[in-house]
């Protein structure tokens, strides 16, 4: 239509209908009639006074003429409509005109597809990619050339990278290298974080380069998961608001690049678990069966049948194990029973049991085969270590706490994964390591030092978990004011005196007060389970759990039911403090008090709870890739050099052999631990986790002695879901911000630009226009009546 200024319209032949403005000048026209004059004396009058006005009446019907007429004009560009493109307008400019092609070039793991023609998607999009700078060499040598990739958008591979040499021409070599390397490129494990990268890009859009035009192409896969529109606080943050509001402004155009295939049938490997009997996750303890639980996803649009999944844990050799079917979106697991039995179980040196690897996978040819295998490692302990601080050894068994839980936690002749240490009050004063004990009892203490109270919330923060057993030789008010201290302390709950028949004549009951919690899990779900145990309870300690305290941070597992407090009163209170947590029971674990000891019950209730509130021995060594490896070290035991390796995952490299074996590290480099604030605590942050493997971490102790750590770092699970966008459904939420097409950036040579219709603007035109010209219409005859 008009090309010299970028404008033109859908359907141009409809700009014929301005034709139609002739129609009112014509009509005029041919109404005008001679008449023969006759002088009349009466009407000189009149003629005079028509004669005044005869100018002004002209003007205001030429005006109310020139309003019917444009609103013609504007109805028949309405119906052409019109676009507007600022590519086109920029080129017609003069050929001296500069241009800066800007490609993000999405390199995520979900690039690692299959294609429709075989071909990997990332291959097809960065050899796209190539060819058309070749090409661009050819056609635009003037141009400058930008390549972003998504794993790291703050770095580009080249920034405005000139294609032509000093003497104008394009530099061969210089193509050809450009070309070479992004051939080169090979896809990452990571995920596209479209929000970052386009930012990145945005920046780049910002940056003051004179006069000179940006296209954006950006070439991707176009999952839904990472295209589908953002709800809520992360509206503003989805790649379609951004491309909108935050690169279509600083850009000529946007082009989105489709080279993604149209097959999405995929499984994935989504989850890897080592769980106990109470399907909790702290089973890796040497010579006690566990249960590994391995999660595979159908992320495809079709049920499949007989999935078999193989597992490799160590010295336990390799499990199979077979699902029989998973439907299209559902997750189904394969249950395998392992016992780990690491070499160096039972030694004395810190830290005791050895790394252990877990490998998973499935064998299947389906688009995706990064994500058939999951990772996991973690730390084979010899037993959950457990501490019990008696206050009240007596000589009756009924009134010794450690010998009921000795008994049911570690009983002589059976093999348990508790490791149980029993210490009296005094051996506390004097000072105990608690860094060795994963879970510790506190039975029927007087009083706790003050020392160990500051040492006790250390350990419990890190992750420890501590029992409050409450009995007849605790100090009430020492409790509330130095270890509840206002809700801030260890104690779970307020003490508010002891309740009950000193004569045990009469009796509350124990009841279940949150049947979804771990403690209680396996009775909640028997046939049997009512909320009340039948056990006898004669004595007990009231607690009091404020309301806003209950809210955060803590939780009533179990009450009693006290005849005086309606509901009952607390028996059993759990409060979470940093990675660890500490539970008050309001009476004392022996048959003291209470008949509980004598109920199946007890045995089961307190096995859950320790495989709930144990310190876990770090059995979640899994990263995805690209998260940071964080520890945090006491600076008065461990050397500030941190040395970390990468263990190649055995699908990966030839003869590394199965995750039982003891593959080296590789690529080790040497990180310094920072301290922190107090000076106490080394901290250490490694990113550089890029790659599907294990990581190795080991920490110098200042005894000389090196610990080392696992960790497994995976692909996220959601790159292995291929569903791709709508492309018509996209290209209507970007409107004319960008324009979506199929196949990389290889059309003409990129400067069609995005069309950007105003036929709105031409309808608001057209109301406007006729909205004028009704009251002129209306004030001129108002005037001349």
């Amino acid at each position: 239509m008009f090309p010299w200024a970028g404008l033109s319209a859908v359907h141009p032949w409809l700009l014929a209908g301005a034709a139609a403005i002739a129609a009112p000048i014509i009509i005029h026209l041919l109404s005008k009639r001679k008449f023969r004059i006759l002088d009349w004396a009466a009407m000189d009058f009149l003629l005079e006074a028509e004669r005044k006005n005869r100018r002004r009446v002209r003007l205001e019907n030429f005006i109310i003429l020139l309003l019917r007429c444009l609103a013609l004009a504007l109805i028949a560009a309405l119906a052409a409509r019109p676009f507007y493109q600022p590519q086109t307008a920029a080129q017609a400019a003069g050929e001296g005109a500069l241009f800066e092609r800007v490609f993000l070039l999405d390199d995520s793991a979900s690039m690692q597809a299959l294609g429709d023609d075989r071909q990997l998607v990332f291959d097809a999009a960065k050899n796209s990619l190539a060819n058309f700078i070749e090409d661009l060499s050819q056609s635009n040598p003037g141009d400058r050339i930008t390549v972003v990739i998504t794993s790291n958008p703050e770095t580009p591979l080249y920034n405005a990278r000139f294609m032509k040499s000093t003497s104008g021409d394009a530099s061969e070599d210089g193509v050809a290298e450009m070309s070479a390397t992004i051939k080169a490129l090979e896809p990452t494990d990571r995920v596209a974080e479209f929000d970052k990268a386009l930012l990145a890009v945005e920046k780049l859009l910002r940056a003051d380069s004179g006069q000179i035009n940006r296209v954006v192409y950006v070439i991707s896969d176009f999952r839904k998961r990472d295209w589908a529109a953002k709800t809520g606080p992360e509206a503003d943050r989805g790649a379609v608001q951004l491309i909108k509001k935050r690169l279509a402004p600083h850009a000529l155009s946007v082009q989105l690049c489709d080279v993604g295939g149209d097959k999405d049938d995929n499984l994935i490997v989504s989850n890897v678990r080592v769980l106990d009997d109470a399907e909790q996750p702290n089973a890796w303890v040497a010579g006690v069966p566990a249960t590994v639980v391995v999660s595979v996803k159908n992320a495809g649009r079709e049920t499949v049948e007989d999935v078999d999944v193989e597992l490799a844990a160590g010295d336990a050799g390799t499990q199979r194990a077979s699902i029989k079917e998973i439907k299209a979106g559902e997750e189904q697991p394969a249950t395998f029973r392992v016992n780990f039995t690491p070499e160096d179980t039972g030694k004395d040196e810190e830290p005791k049991g050895a790394n252990l690897l877990i490998r998973a996978s499935i064998d299947r040819p389906d688009v995706l085969r990064l994500d058939n295998d999951r990772l996991l490692a973690g730390r084979v302990s010899p037993g959950v270590r457990v501490l019990i601080v008696d206050g009240d050894q007596g000589e009756d068994v009924r009134s010794s706490e450690h010998y009921f839980l000795n008994m049911v936690l570690a009983p002589t002749g059976f093999k348990t994964r508790f490791r149980v240490d029993w210490k009296s009050d005094a051996e506390l004063e004097e000072g105990i390591q608690l860094d060795k004990y994963d879970w510790i009892f506190l039975c029927n203490l007087y009083r706790v030092p003050e020392e160990q109270v500051l040492n006790l919330d250390k350990w419990v923060r890190g992750g420890g978990g501590l029992v409050f057993a409450l009995g007849n030789r605790i100090d009430e008010q020492y409790y509330n004011e130095k270890l509840y201290a206002e809700g801030a302390g260890l104690l779970a709950a307020r003490l508010d005196g002891r309740q009950g028949d000193e004569e045990e004549q009469t009796w509350a009951s124990l009841a279940i007060d949150a049947r979804d919690h771990p403690m209680w899990t396996y009775l909640a779900q028997s046939k049997d389970a009512r909320p009340d145990l039948g056990t006898k309870v004669f004595q007990w300690w009231r607690m009091e759990v404020p309301k806003e305290q209950a809210d955060k941070s803590t939780v009533v597992t179990a009450r009693i039911t006290d005849p005086d407090v309606a509901g009952g009163t607390p028996a059993i209170v759990e409060k979470a403090l940093g990675l660890g947590r500490a539970t008050t029971i309001a009476i004392p674990l022996d048959a003291d008090w209470s008949d509980w000891p004598e109920d199946g019950s007890y045995a089961i209730a307190l096995h859950n709870l320790g495989s709930w509130l144990a310190r876990r021995p770090r059995d979640d060594g899994a990263l995805a890739v690209g998260q940071p490896i964080e520890m945090r070290l006491d600076a008065q035991r461990f050397r500030r050099d941190v040395r970390i390796g990468f263990i190649p995952p055995p699908s990966r490299e030839a003869g590394a052999g199965d995750a039982g074996n003891k593959p080296v590290a590789k690529d080790v480099k040497t990180e310094q631990a920072a301290p922190d604030e107090t000076g106490r605590t080394l901290e250490v942050k490694f990113v550089d986790t890029t790659a599907t493997g294990y990581y190795e971490v080991a920490t110098l102790r200042l005894d000389g002695g090196e610990v080392k750590t696992l960790y497994a770092a995976n692909v996220d699970a959601t790159e292995g879901e291929l569903a791709r966008v709508d492309r018509t459904e996209l290209q209507t939420q970007l409107g004319d911000a960008a324009t979506v097409i199929a196949g990389g950036p290889a059309f003409g040579n990129g400067s069609e630009g995005a069309k950007r219709e105003f036929s709105f603007h031409v309808l608001f035109a057209i109301l406007g226009v006729l909205g004028v010209e009704q009251f002129l219409a209306w004030w001129f005859g108002k005037r001349r009546g």
